[in-house]
């Protein structure tokens, strides 16, 4: 017979097996033992009639093996703090009288121990999910008192079991009850998931003697052993995938289904540990740590998977259980991850990533995140982005201040810069006129250049005001608007004006070193 975890203090007791009550004679217990083992010799040990018995209870394994364990542990005081004196207790087991007896008792000496077991033994057994409060609150308060009582207090409960005369003998009794009282308790929360246990954790936290101290201790270190368990299986795969930035959809599928495990986690198990006492522990904290770290594993990998959605999520979760000290580490990256999913949603509003010419998808589906974000953002619409974009395209590689991940091609720079230009973005036209300055993309054409330039200065670009009040750049205006109907063709530009161009080149070379060197 496997009995229930939780409830074998009781119903493996020396004494339930012998059918004796616990305070039973050495000549009872000595022809009970006798009886058992002749009917156990051929195999009628289930014919054995005791007074002890309740259908409702598991079956009494009575076999040769367990009786003779049973005799050598009759002794032990634990074994009479967990049996019954009265048999009619445990025929009523599991009936409303015994538990209304219980629980309407206003003084707990006037609470008879067998009462206090039989409904500590039904909780035990039908009620592992701790829903029955009220019955909880009151076992565990009993509990509380027996803990605390004097020595009087303990030989007047329990006389009918140990009936020594001795007070001194009543000192092991004593131990006995703060070593084993809570334990059938404990056995119980070995087989339960972290969820059930945090609400025994919320019952036991109400009483503040240490015997229900440690047991609160031992029970939050089996949650965190459970979620430590959990973050190491992810660890483990993790370790699996090797390079994130080439996860296989199969990976990243998998990815995703631990971060929404983590998440479920976090809610069930480390929100409310972080509500309850032990908000500040360090063991809480040891474990908010591990949570964080591998939290953000995932986040990364699906981010690189370009499932920016499960990764904003998961950073979120991740920022939410950081240790104080990484909260500014992951600040950015929660930023990024959250403007790459909101860049993403538009996309996919727009069409999705297919609907995209091969040059912006190639950049969306970089290695290097901070380009996925560049082309996100320019792709989404934000002109900065778009202006950020166009330039570096149209910036030789070697003259790049770092070297980047987005090939030469000032025709792709010309296209991002005038997307900018045209929302209206000051560096954005500023940008569009030097184009028409220098020709890059498109034929020369001052008119047009100055067009951009004189926008860009009357949204307030200091750059763009700066080279409209340099009295050489005047001069050239001046000329051009004197010049009549100029086609800003290279080609079918006079001759007379090229001094024009090289002037102007000079201007944007010196502006250009002035504003770096300021």
């Amino acid at each position: 017979m496997k009995v229930i975890t939780g409830a074998e203090k009781i119903l493996n007791n020396p004494f339930s097996v012998l059918g004796l009550p616990c305070n039973a004679e050495k000549m009872n217990i000595i022809r009970a033992q006798e009886k058992l083992n002749k009917l156990s010799k051929i195999g009628a040990e289930k014919s054995y009639k005791t007074e002890f018995l309740n259908e409702l209870l598991p079956e009494v394994n009575r076999s040769a093996g367990i009786i003779q364990s049973s005799i050598a542990k009759i002794d032990e005081p634990s074994n009479k703090l967990f049996w019954f004196v009265d048999a009619n207790y445990l025929k009523q087991y599991n009936s409303k009288i015994v538990k209304s007896e219980f629980l309407n008792a206003n003084n707990f000496e006037d609470i008879i121990y067998d009462c206090f077991l039989a409904n500590y033994l039904d909780l035990l057994l039908n009620d592992s999910d701790f829903a029955q409060t009220e019955c909880w609150q009151k076992v565990l308060r009993y509990i509380e008192s027996l803990l605390k009582c004097g020595l009087s207090t303990k030989k007047s409960i329990f006389y009918s079991r140990y009936q020594f005369e001795n007070e001194d003998l009543y000192n092991p009794i004593g131990a006995a009850i703060s070593k084993n009282i809570l334990s059938p308790i404990t056995d119980l929360a070995e087989i339960l998931d972290s969820k059930i246990i945090l609400s025994l954790i919320n019952l036991v936290s109400e009483f503040n003697i240490a015997e229900f101290k440690d047991l609160k201790d031992s029970l939050l270190e089996q949650v965190i052993t459970e979620v430590d368990k959990e973050c190491t299986v992810i660890s483990d795969f993790i370790e699996t995938v090797g390079d994130i930035k080439n996860a296989s959809k199969t990976q990243v599928s998998e990815a995703t289904k631990f971060a929404n495990k983590l998440s479920n986690i976090g809610k069930s198990v480390i929100d409310p540990l972080s509500k309850s006492y032990t908000s500040n522990d360090v063991v809480v904290d040891r474990i908010k740590d591990s949570f964080y770290n591998e939290m953000m594993k995932l986040a990364n990998i699906l981010a690189f998977s370009k499932s920016f959605k499960n990764a904003y999520a998961c950073a979120t979760q991740a920022n939410k259980y950081a240790p104080s000290h990484k909260k500014s580490e992951i600040k950015d990256t929660l930023k990024t991850f959250k403007e790459l999913k909101d860049s993403a949603e538009v996309i996919d509003q727009a069409g999705g990533i297919e609907s995209l010419s091969y040059k912006d998808k190639n950049l969306i589906e970089s290695d290097d995140i901070s380009i996925s974000l560049l082309a996100y953002r320019a792709i989404a619409g934000d002109p900065e982005s778009q202006c950020v974009l166009g330039n570096i395209y149209k910036t030789p590689t070697y003259e790049r201040n770092a070297p980047v991940d987005i090939p030469y091609d000032v025709t792709e720079g010309l296209k991002w810069v005038k997307k900018s230009a045209n929302q209206g973005y000051a560096a954005g036209q500023l940008a569009l006129g030097m184009c028409y300055i220098s020709g890059e993309g498109v034929g020369k054409d001052f008119r047009i250049a100055d067009s951009w330039i004189q926008k860009s200065a009357a949204q307030g670009n200091e750059e763009a005001k700066a080279l409209i009040s340099d009295y050489r750049y005047a001069t050239i205006k001046m000329q051009f608007d004197r010049g009549g109907s100029y086609s800003g063709n290279t080609d079918s530009q006079p001759k007379s004006y090229a001094w024009v161009w090289w002037l102007i080149a000079i201007i944007i070379f010196i502006i250009i070193v002035a504003s770096n060197n300021s």
